[in-house]
């Protein structure tokens, strides 16, 4: 029905009435008549904006990791990114943390492809620290060129970034020769899932004091900028990612369990 299909999409009684031909009151009656649930505008909008699009929107989430730049890349509101997020994302907050929405946006092919020519100049196979070095060196001449940060972000987990690029896996290497990053991100991910929340460094530090072989959180903190950072490199290995494998940005629950902004 073209009147329930209008509605939908957000538009006010007014707007619905001058597509209609018909008056605001008549509108009004209609909705009535054929018992269409009446919703706030605000609601209805947001609602026509995001429904279907949740998967897409929470992938912009997981690498941008702040809604404002969500918004612009989506062409939505901020206020709408925010809320789908809080209400399909598991622990949104923690990718919040110091989200850059300055940071350049690469697709999948220019990380590999940044990768691959890294992997000319540095010794295979190459390491998370070498190629941050090199990254700063390309970024301090001019070149847009992205942090290891992003990298692993994309891809969860340095092992993962090289062998989607086609170049040898590194094994070792690191701050200390018995762990690597993905180690560190494993061992985060565990103290997560067994902890039920995202870790502090002192509730990470706690719950390695009882393992063995479990890098200290000092050493963690050596494959990251901060412990955010860290944090959120570990996320998709907690919860999987919105694009492959497991999908937790599942179709907005019945609008009767989201917040309502009236």
């Amino acid at each position: 029905m073209r009147l329930e299909e209008l509605y939908g999409e957000g538009l006010t009684n007014h707007e619905i009435a001058v597509q209609l031909g018909v008056s605001r009151e008549r509108v009004r009656q209609l909705l009535h008549r054929y018992e269409i649930p009446i919703r706030p505008l605000r609601e209805r909008r947001f609602l026509a904006a995001v429904t279907g699009r949740e998967t897409e929107i929470a992938a912009a989430f997981v690498e941008l990791r702040n809604d404002a730049a969500v918004a612009q890349r989506l062409g939505l509101l901020n206020g709408q990114v925010r809320r789908l997020i809080d209400a399909t994302v598991p622990e949104a907050d923690v990718l919040r943390r110091r989200g850059r929405n300055h940071q350049p946006r690469y697709s999948d092919a220019e990380l590999i492809a940044t990768l691959q020519r890294a992997a000319l100049e540095l010794s295979s196979p190459m390491g998370y620290q070498a190629f941050r070095i090199w990254a700063v060196g390309q970024q301090r001449h001019g070149s847009s060129c992205p942090g290891p940060q992003v990298v692993v972000l994309r891809f969860a987990g340095w092992r993962n970034a090289l062998a989607q690029a086609g170049l040898p896996v590194n094994r070792v290497g690191g701050p200390h020769s018995t762990y690597d990053l993905d180690s560190v991100l494993s061992a985060i991910a565990a103290c997560w899932v067994d902890l039920g929340r995202a870790p502090s460094v002192t509730g990470y530090g706690t719950w390695r004091a009882a393992r063995a072989g479990i890098a200290s959180p000092a050493t963690a903190r050596r494959f990251g900028a901060s412990w955010d950072d860290l944090l959120a490199a570990a996320y998709p290995l907690v919860y999987g990612h919105p694009q492959g494998g497991t999908s937790w940005a599942a179709p907005l629950p019945a609008a009767a369990t989201l917040r309502h902004d009236r």
